[in-house]
């Protein structure tokens, strides 16, 4: 019994332990362009995720905090400022606030995550998305508390980055700039270079008693007192100004002791949807970091590649299908190639006749024939016990009308050499002579299969005689 109670002692001191060492992550209601009650069901939403509640203690807490949040007006187009968030954490007993946002900014419709830590105001970790309807964003939430989740894995310790407010020059909207700010700072965040620390109001004031001009740079007495509000060793400050038909986006980091500029570069895009993108690279050219994100677009953009050369060799295989086609069919079908087999008689020796023919066009509305006969029964009347075989190659030109469905009619002439052997009981001849010949005929059918019949009347200018041919031919391309 006592050894039970022990036991029993134990495991609930170990339960004790184990919900101390969880830390408390208070949810607030979802800002932005969404109504206080949709903003509280999305948020709810979020705090019922398992992997949330497997690495914190999730406390919603959106009635106590709706009003502190209209009083205090925290809406900054998702950069939410960290000073609020962590005044409102500590309202919440919290060790880390989810602070989330969804804009609708000129079409371009995002829902953003972040998590910041109460006692450092440093961002640690964010997510965002893309949706088309509001209904469509419960479906994203669980695959962004997943990122967050591992993205806190990481968090970076050493290594403050103030995040000013970015500026906009005037032909390009301050919405614009604060839209890609915020997907910056997540982008940073997640990359654990930097602690990250958007701490907006406690750098505005420093900005205001300093009278500093949102030009992206900043001397070294202006780095030093942002530095020192917001306990960083690092600023970052940023502008965006139009060069016609491109934005630049410029960005640099500046040491808050020494104020010298440790990182910088610049990135051009065309659009919205094109700076969201660049914003992923524009991080990774900061910190050296690949992101989550950044190799989710690395692999998009390597299989769009790869798709885009399949879709290239694909396009060329039917440039040479086409090409192949052309040539044998013709850009409309107006040229004829063909194999065919035929059988013919000529009413006198050869009385039937084998034929295999080939047609090609060389230009439409014209087609070759290369053919050969074989002589298979001579018709020799009275004579008998004679064997008899001929062959006959010949060559035609012929010239066709075309196509008038489902009938085509040809007409031609050509030359051909008639090789003749008649095999008697004591004796052989062999009949070898050249031939001109003339012919004319029908193919009829469609697609592949057509029905051959022809006449063709052949002399060597001492003979004439006459052949009557059908058979089957295949169109091929």
């Amino acid at each position: 019994m006592r050894k039970m109670i022990v036991i029993a002692a134990l495991a609930l001191a170990g339960m004790t332990v184990n919900a101390q060492e969880k830390r408390v992550l208070g949810i607030l209601p979802f800002t932005g362009d969404v109504s206080a009650e949709d903003g509280e069901t999305i948020a709810n939403l979020f705090a019922n995720s398992e992997e949330l509640s497997s690495g914190f203690e999730v406390v919603v807490r959106t009635a106590i905090t709706e009003g502190i949040m209209r009083e205090q007006e925290i809406q900054r187009l998702g950069l939410t400022d960290s000073d609020t968030i962590a005044r409102l954490g500590g309202q919440l007993n919290a060790d880390y606030v989810v602070s989330g946002h969804i804009t609708n900014f000129r079409g371009k419709k995002l829902v953003s995550i972040s998590i910041i830590d109460v006692k450092t105001f440093q961002q640690i970790a964010g997510d965002y998305r893309e949706y088309e309807q509001i209904s469509g964003i419960p479906a994203l939430l669980p695959d962004m508390a997943k990122h967050i989740i591992a993205a806190t894995r990481g968090v970076s310790t050493d290594g403050g980055l103030a995040v000013l407010p970015l500026t906009a020059a005037k032909d390009v909207e301050q919405g614009e700039a604060e839209f890609l700010a915020q997907i910056l700072a997540t982008e940073l965040a997640n990359g654990h270079k930097y602690a990250v620390l958007p701490r907006t109001s406690t750098i505005e004031r420093v900005m205001t008693e300093h009278e500093i001009q949102r030009s992206g740079m900043t001397d070294e007495t202006s780095i030093k007192a942002i530095g020192a509000a917001t306990n960083a060793q690092y600023v970052l400050s940023g502008t965006i100004t139009n060069l016609g038909d491109m934005n630049l986006f410029d960005v640099k980091i500046f040491d808050v002791e020494s104020g010298r500029l440790i990182k910088g570069t610049d990135i051009e895009y065309r659009n919205l949807e094109d700076g969201i993108d660049i914003m992923r690279e524009l991080a990774y050219h900061l910190t050296g970091v690949k992101t989550e994100r950044y190799l989710e677009t690395e692999a998009q953009a390597a299989q769009a590649e790869a798709e885009r050369q399949r879709a290239e060799k694909e396009r060329k295989r039917n440039e040479r299908r086409k090409a192949i086609h052309a040539a044998l069919w013709g850009e409309n079908g107006e040229k004829f190639s063909s194999m065919g087999l035929n059988a013919a008689t000529s009413f006198a020796t050869p009385w039937l006749t084998g034929n295999f023919s080939l047609t090609f066009s060389l230009f439409s509305p014209t087609f070759i024939e290369l053919g050969c006969e074989a002589g298979i029964l001579h018709g020799g009347g009275d004579i008998e016990d004679v064997d008899y075989h001929s062959w006959y190659p010949y060559g035609r030109f012929n010239a066709f009308v075309p196509f008038v469905k489902p009938v085509r009619w040809y007409f031609g002439a050509g030359i051909g050499y008639m090789m003749a052997h008649y095999e008697f009981p004591r004796d052989s001849v062999n009949m070898n002579t050249l031939a001109f010949d003339v012919a004319s005929g029908v193919y009829a059918g469609a697609n592949h299969h057509f029905f051959h019949a022809g006449y063709a009347l052949r002399t060597n200018f001492k003979n004439v005689s006459h052949q009557i041919l059908m058979g089957y031919v295949f169109r091929v391309y």
